[in-house]
């Protein structure tokens, strides 16, 4: 069927009615435990600012509404949700009342301690995006301030562990790894980690200026040539582990880069920590439904409105800032407030949204898409795909290392 603005959203509610397609995307706290370099929280003001949480009833009491369009949950997307003291409780609500949605979660790993662990198999997490940049002690800590690196690859080897005991294929492990200067050499001994930790992926990304992060030596754009030899290291490592990478493609320059300078990184102190081994029984995984497939696209709103402008106004809900609804983390403006107007159902299929949707069968979408880091390309990368892993598992969790 051909998409007009007056047909489009019985197109909508038709795919809905057919499968749950929407994806929810949310913070449930503000605050994280890490200052980055390259992170906002690095800045005092946002740092130090007033806190707000997230409850299980007013995660509830927006939820239910929305709930039968729903396929996956996104609960962080740029802060630390293990902060959050009410993370047990609305995981478990997901979890147990919605056995048939995906979970998904980013975590920066120093809080994941024995009982986070346990909650992750039991409860169903489905993908677990894990942030590490570096395989040494002195340049983890140097990026991500205030972590302790005995203490995040305890928690990882742990959760190893605990799904290998419980027989557990959840939560997939995805590895998060901002390159810049100071790390690049430790990406290729970082791909052998990534595979001891039982990692499925690795998300290699150029560290991005902003008005947090100036600091133009560190941009590997600024080291183009260095870029492209530990590029191509680090494709030759992830053949020899087996391993899918994500990862920018090469920089355009005729300079050569010799290596002879760079210290060389190897696994030596990870090898001297020890998994964060905790007593009690193995956690009983969680039960999912008949047929259950993960980051399976085929059928929903997604895929049927994949050829507009950009599908997210279809298949997409964020919230930011506790009760502000928009498509995407990268749209302009806010498109309704939770509770002034309305439910999310309201909102999602209310005249914004409606209007939005519409401008998707533009071929300049709409304004407040102007400057979007998918459409102009800032996060554009290459998927390096090997052995005999799934090309679709590769772009599918590619597309979730893109929107979160």
């Amino acid at each position: 069927m051909r998409l007009t603005p007056e047909n489009l959203e019985a197109a909508l509610a038709r795919s809905l009615g057919r499968r749950p397609g929407v994806t929810l995307r949310l913070d449930i706290v503000n605050k994280c435990n890490l200052r980055c370099v390259m992170c906002y929280y690095s800045d005092d003001a946002i740092f130090k600012r007033p806190a707000w949480k997230l409850t299980p009833a007013e995660f509830r009491g927006f939820f239910e509404d929305i709930a039968p369009q729903v396929v996956r949950v996104v609960l962080s997307c740029g802060d630390e949700p293990l902060v959050s003291n009410h993370f047990p409780a609305i995981l478990s609500y997901l979890g147990d009342e919605h056995p048939e949605l995906e979970i998904e979660l980013c975590t920066n790993g120093m809080l994941m301690n024995a009982r986070i662990r346990r909650l992750l198999i039991e409860k169903g997490v489905t993908h677990l995006l894990l942030s590490m940049d570096g395989v040494t002690k002195a340049t983890l800590e140097s990026i991500r301030v205030g972590s302790k690196y005995e203490r995040l690859v305890g928690n990882i080897l742990a959760l190893r562990e605990l799904k290998a005991a419980a027989g557990s294929e959840y939560p997939v492990l995805v590895m998060d790894y901002v390159m810049m200067h100071r790390n690049i050499h430790e990406a290729p001994a970082f791909v052998e980690a990534s595979a001891r930790f039982g990692a499925r992926l690795i998300d290699f990304r150029h560290v991005i200026p902003s008005e947090w992060f100036d600091q133009p030596e560190e941009l590997l754009e600024n080291h183009p040539a260095k870029y492209n030899h530990f590029r191509k290291v680090i494709l030759a490592a992830g053949r020899r582990h087996g391993i899918d990478l994500v990862l920018p493609p090469v920089f355009e320059t005729s300079e050569t880069y010799d290596p002879g300078g760079e210290p060389v990184a190897d696994l030596a102190e990870l090898d001297g920590v020890a998994a964060d081994v905790a007593k009690g029984e193995v956690p009983e995984p969680k039960r999912f439904p008949h047929g259950f497939k993960v980051r399976n696209p085929r059928g929903t709103a997604a895929e049927q409105f994949a050829g507009t402008y950009c599908e997210r106004p279809f298949s997409e809900i964020f919230i930011a800032e506790r009760d502000k609804v928009k498509p995407c983390t990268w749209h302009r403006t806010h498109l309704g407030t939770l509770g002034e107007d309305g439910s999310l159902s309201d909102i999602f299929f209310g005249p914004e949204f409606t209007r939005l949707r519409r401008h998707m069968l533009r071929p300049e979408g709409d304004p407040s898409c102007e400057g979007c880091v998918l459409k102009t390309g800032a996060l554009s990368s290459e998927t390096a795909q090997f052995g005999a892993r799934s090309k679709r598992f590769v772009r599918q969790l590619t597309g979730w290392l893109r929107g979160r």
